[in-house]
Formats: C-alpha cells, structure tokens, sequence
C-alpha cells in the first residue's frame, strides 16, 4: 500500500468509525431521545456509510473497511424488511383511507379538493386543518360529513371527512391530548392520528405517550388501523413500541420506504404511516402528489373480512 493509499485510508476511517457507532447507538433512542431523532435518518445514513464504504475498499485499508462495512449493515437491516413480502390482492370489498397533512398555511384549497374528489377515498385525514381550511371545505360540495377535532382555542387540528352520520370520537388536539380521531366504517375501526413533532425533549416525551395511547386504542380492538403524520420513521424505538404494544403491522411492508416528507430533498423520510391488526389486510398503498404542502398525502386500500 502507498503513503497515499494509506493516509486516505485513514482519513476514510476516521468518519467511517464516527459513522458506525452513530449507527449504533441509533438502536437505542429509548434512553435519549434524541438517538431517535438521527435514527429518522437511517436511509441517509445508509446512504452516507455506502459512500464511505465504497472509498475504503479503494485504498484497502481494513479498518476503514470494516467500520463502513459495519455502518452499511446497521443502516440497512431495518430498512431491507419494508422490501420484502408481497402487497395485497384486490378484492370485492375494500376501504380507502386518504390522510394528508395539508401544512396550515397553505391556500391550495381547489388542488386539495380536486385531489379529495380524484382518490374518491371513503375517509379522509386532513391533518394542521385551521378554520379557514374548514370554510374552505364547507363550501365545497364534497360527499362527505365534516368534522373538525379542532377546538376554538386551537390554531388547527385534523380534519376528518366522513360517511353522514358516522360517530367520531375527538381525543383533544392540545399538546398534552391524545391528538386523534377515532370512528367506524364499514367494520373498520379507524384512528386517524397527528402527534406532537418530537423537537424538544419534552415534545419527544409527549409524542412517546401520544404513541403509548395509540397501541392501547388497537389492543382493544381489530380490524382497526391508526393512520396519520406520526412525526416519527419506522426506524425509531418509539414505531417499534407502538407495533409491538398494540399488536400492529406497518402497512410498508412489500411498498418500501416511500418518502411522504420533505420529498425531492435529501434528507426527505417517511414520517405519514398507516399500521393496522393483524386481520387487516393492504390492498394498495401509494403516495400522492406536490398539493402545496411539506408533506405528500397518503392513501391506503384497506381489505377487511365480511
């Protein structure tokens, strides 16, 4: 090996080490919280540990090699699962579920509600809806129920556009709430969600509890699917307790990563999610288009046993 193969070597091991133990303290965002929030990053850092890797095998330096190598393997094992397994069938009877977090200070009314009446879904999740979001809906002629979980003291909460007569549970949409609406159609049971955004140690620790509440609402019951922005990716521990306290699979499965946040930019991620019991099945799952928004709508076909 060259001083100059080597000194490059080194240099590529230095970060490629940080990388790795990076990568593996990701694994452990229940102590801190924020292990949970880099681990949102778990394909860039995939990514990032690629690169590394393919330079250090160049210079064949063995330590840099096996730091990025390692870093490629941290990063990619739990992305690998969303790949694997095979979406749904169609079948004779199935719900559609659109949720879209429609960003509050968006105008696109009329790209909005051209894009509810083109999914023809049978619910709908319109996630930071303020008031002038609900006059705009109102005015609308949409064949849908209106219901807004938003209190008058609150800027915005989720707007659900449901069958005409469905029941819908409000669990509050202040910061310490449960942040969720909660009905039936069709025999499904439909929680659709928007925790707090995990930016501070004491909003990460709201939305860890806003989780907790969402596994002990589909523990209960089934078929029943939580749907929403969850503020958080498959890859932080806080998805993990949410599947396994509430007994729930992630409708990603066989789908992949599909970005819903941030799309287009580098550092875009999966943060809108449907999760579901186990006798739900996903028909289709696709994420739309640019309606203004920082986030892309999500819409789910959903089969349920008759």
């Amino acid at each position: 090996m060259t001083s100059a193969r080597r000194v490059l070597g080194v240099l590529l091991a230095i970060p490629s080490v940080g990388l790795a133990a990076v990568s593996a303290a990701t694994w452990a965002g229940a102590l801190d919280w924020r292990l949970d929030l880099v681990a949102n990053g778990r394909v860039q850092l995939w990514w990032a540990a690629g690169i590394l890797l393919v330079g250090s095998v160049l210079t064949r330096f063995r330590w840099a090699i096996s730091a990025a190598a390692i870093a490629v393997v941290l990063n990619l094992a739990p992305i690998l699962p969303l790949y694997l397994g095979t979406p749904g069938q169609p079948t004779e009877y199935s719900i559609r579920i659109l949720s879209f977090n429609l960003l509050s200070n968006s105008e696109r009314y009329d790209d909005v509600v051209a894009y509810i009446e083109e999914v023809d879904a049978d619910v709908v999740f319109l996630h930071e809806g303020t008031l002038l979001w609900e006059e705009a809906l109102a005015e609308r002629d949409l064949p849908y129920e209106i219901v807004s979980g938003r209190d008058d003291d609150l800027i915005f909460g989720t707007i659900a556009l449901v069958p005409p007569g469905t029941g819908v549970t409000n669990l509050g949409f202040a910061s310490s709430q449960g942040r969720g609406l909660a009905l039936e159609v069709g025999g499904l049971e439909i929680l659709g969600v928007h925790p707090l955004a995990p930016v501070s140690e004491r909003s990460a620790a709201l939305l860890r509890s806003q989780h907790a509440t969402y596994a002990a609402w589909a523990s209960s019951r089934g078929p029943a699917v939580v749907v929403g922005d969850f503020n958080t990716t498959p890859w932080t521990s806080m998805f993990r307790s949410l599947l396994a306290e509430g007994d729930l699979q992630n409708s990603q499965r066989g789908f992949g990563v599909e970005p819903t946040w941030e799309v287009g930019r580098l550092w875009a991620v999966p943060i809108d999610h449907l999760v579901h019991t186990a006798d739900v099945g996903i028909v289709d799952r696709v994420v739309g288009p640019d309606l203004g928004s920082d986030h892309r709508p999500l819409v789910v076909d959903v089969a349920v046993s008759r």
